[in-house]
């Protein structure tokens, strides 16, 4: 499920948010707790907020946002991460153009993209570049 909010402001910046709730049920897959083929079975959550600035700069415009998300295992384990994000968008042409650069913390990636059983972690800080371009 999915919620996404978008509105036009009266000095041209546009204000966005977006929420994301998932569910995964491996209950046809595996029978128990440790018989999960080290996958991530329980409710995953992602909140969004961004502010496109009003006005270009150079030939695009800045977009700052800030990200929660939260993944909490179904054990009730210590499995559960979560991450903050902040970051700006430099958007060149909407969705087929920009330039990202992010920091991160928390735990979604230390403890493992695959390995949700006893998987242990710490917070980590990460800062990332990004590029995306669409034909």
């Amino acid at each position: 499920m999915d919620l996404l909010g978008e509105t036009t402001l009266g000095n041209g910046a546009v204000a966005t948010i977006e929420g994301e709730y998932k569910r995964f049920d491996l209950g046809g897959v595996a029978s128990g707790a440790d018989d999960k083929l080290g996958m991530f079975e329980g409710d995953a959550y992602t909140g969004t907020a961004l502010y496109l600035l009003p006005g270009k700069v150079g030939i695009g415009q800045l977009q700052p946002y800030v990200r929660y998300t939260y993944n909490d295992e179904q054990s009730g384990s210590s499995q559960d991460r979560d991450e903050y994000e902040a970051g700006i968008n430099y958007i060149i042409d909407g969705h087929n153009a920009r330039v990202s650069l992010m920091y991160q913390y928390g735990d979604l990636n230390s403890k493992g993209r695959l390995n949700y059983l006893d998987a242990t972690g710490d917070d980590v800080h990460a800062i990332k570049l990004g590029f995306q371009m669409q034909i």
